[in-house]
């Protein structure tokens, strides 16, 4: 039986397999991550299920920060609703990255087949159950097949 953990995992690691594939053909950026950990005011962290982060930005993070939390917000987000998680709550996490700096932001909604597409200043944009889904400004070139994450989530027996 696969747990819905375990599918959330799947689609995590489909999504950056999918993105080090982009990564060695374009080479723009060295985070894209599963869950990682970043403090962009203050005293707040947050862990996006996956990010991304320009190389310049990057570059300009001391040794010692890069040790720590990631002193920034992410250029990308992608956050992946679970059927346990209102739907309101992961759509103000969105809206918090986004007025920290984002300039992309997926909200991925299984149960629902819809991914919520988030950019600076615009209201969000709802797709229904989308095929693919371009990265264009933020991630140049990359497309994500939405089909391989309904199906990384859908329960197996």
């Amino acid at each position: 039986m696969n747990t819905r953990r375990e599918r959330r995992n799947d689609v995590g690691f489909l999504f950056l397999s999918l993105a080090f594939v982009w990564l060695a053909a374009f080479w723009t950026a060295k985070a894209v991550s599963i869950d990682p950990s970043h403090r962009y005011y203050q005293d707040a962290m947050r862990s996006p299920d996956v990010s991304w982060v320009r190389n310049e930005r990057l570059e300009a993070i001391s040794d010692e920060e890069w040790e720590k939390f990631l002193p920034l917000c992410p250029d990308f987000v992608l956050e992946l609703r679970s059927p346990s998680d209102p739907l309101r709550v992961v759509q103000k996490k969105m809206e918090e990255y986004m007025g920290n700096g984002a300039r992309l932001g997926w909200l991925l909604d299984p149960a629902r087949r819809q991914v919520h597409l988030y950019r600076p200043r615009a209201r969000p944009q709802v797709l229904e159950n989308p095929e693919n889904l371009p990265g264009e400004p933020v991630l140049n070139r990359f497309v994500l097949d939405v089909r391989q994450v309904w199906a990384a989530m859908a329960r197996r027996k």
